[in-house]
């Protein structure tokens, strides 16, 4: 029925080549700063959980941020559209910086284990640069729809795992709940807006929650 996709992180597999070394002088680099702050830096930049403390994982978890330990798109965004835009602001042409962009965030995507919400945002970053490089308009349900689809089409069994609901959820209730709320009340409050956007990722991760979890962190 379909197998899940490559996910370094069980230790399993060795992360091969440049990226493999890179993560592990990273994982030293962490280790200098203490058990509980490197295997925390470790989760969060690294997606390698292995080494975190059970106490500092629950109490991520019980705050309702334990996300944070995981990456994310977020996370993914952040690295890929960060060095994309830098490359731009230096002067470089779109299509090196894309180019060098989506090679960038593949490796970094290897180097981290390629877990079902990475890859969704890789798959979304290479659409957002490529509709850059076409001259298009970037839409983001539609690279959401293409990385669900291609997710699904390697591993159907996707389909019922909770990082994958997860992942996907969240980017649709921005792409599609979101907007819905805008126009039935548009402010110019960015606290409001702000707490819209909250409002409408949690109203399509709500009964992902329950069903996997069986509890929802209200605030």
């Amino acid at each position: 029925m379909g197998k899940k996709l490559p996910d370094y992180r069980s230790g399993n597999v060795e992360i091969p080549g440049m990226a493999g070394k890179i993560k592990k002088k990273l994982e030293e680099t962490f280790s200098q700063m203490g058990a509980r702050h490197g295997n925390s830096m470790s989760a969060i930049l690294l997606g390698e959980k292995s080494e975190l403390d059970a106490q500092m994982k629950a109490l991520y978890q019980k705050s309702g941020i334990g996300h944070i330990l995981a990456i994310s798109g977020l996370h993914m965004s952040f690295i890929g559209m960060g060095f994309y835009g830098l490359l731009r602001r230096v002067g470089c042409p779109v299509k090196p910086a894309g180019v060098l962009g989506i090679l960038f965030l593949l490796g970094y995507t290897v180097m981290i284990g390629g877990g079902v919400s990475a890859i969704r945002a890789f798959v979304m970053f290479g659409i957002r640069v490529g509709a850059d490089l076409c001259g298009r308009a970037y839409d983001m349900a539609t690279s959401l729809a293409v990385a669900a689809a291609l997710i699904a089409l390697e591993s159907p069994m996707y389909l019922r795992d909770a990082g994958y609901l997860l992942s996907f959820g969240a980017v649709l209730g921005m792409a599609a709940v979101y907007p819905l709320m805008m126009r039935q009340g548009k402010t110019e409050s960015k606290i409001l807006q702000s707490f819209q956007a909250s409002l409408a990722v949690n109203l399509v991760l709500f009964p992902v929650m329950l069903s996997f979890y069986y509890e929802f962190p209200p605030y």
